[in-house]
């Protein structure tokens, strides 16, 4: 069974990966690709700090796990 700081680590990669990835679709988003990202991102294009709030969560859970040892 995996340990806790592996799965925090786990957690933690994927925080960050979501973390550029809403960089990247906020990027684009702000660009002349606006219309094809909106169009994929439906109402984060209004809201973007939405995108903050998984990322926040899995970070925060990441964190908390690799706590454990």
């Amino acid at each position: 069974a995996p340990s806790m700081k592996a799965l925090g680590n786990c957690a933690l990669a994927v925080g960050f990966t979501m973390a550029a990835a809403s960089g990247t679709f906020f990027g684009l988003s702000q660009s002349s690709w606006s219309a094809t990202a909106c169009e994929i991102g439906g109402s984060f294009c209004d809201r973007p700090s939405l995108l903050l709030v998984p990322i926040l969560a899995t970070l925060a859970w990441g964190f908390m796990l690799k706590r454990q040892e």
